[in-house]
């Protein structure tokens, strides 16, 4: 599995309006990862540099669990 540089940069330009980008290497892929991605509790930081998505074979899948997976799918993603 793989990620073109290509693809990876094109994803980079689509999502860099919306957050900063971090990009590493991830089972062959490419994970991506917001920074800063910060939940505060009680004035406190506990998260940071969150990974939100994978690019594998020059696809982007998101990373879901119970509660964004609907919300996904109301936007015609596909699981």
């Amino acid at each position: 599995m793989s990620a073109s540089t290509e693809y990876v940069e094109y994803i980079r330009d689509l999502l860099a309006g919306l957050l900063d980008i971090r990009t590493s290497k991830f089972f062959g892929g490419v994970a991506l990862r917001a920074t800063p991605f910060l939940v505060a509790e009680n004035d406190k930081m506990i998260a940071d540099n969150i990974q939100f998505a994978m690019i594998q074979n020059d696809v982007l899948y998101f990373v879901v669990d119970d509660e964004t997976r609907p919300k996904y799918e109301a936007k015609g993603m596909k699981a």
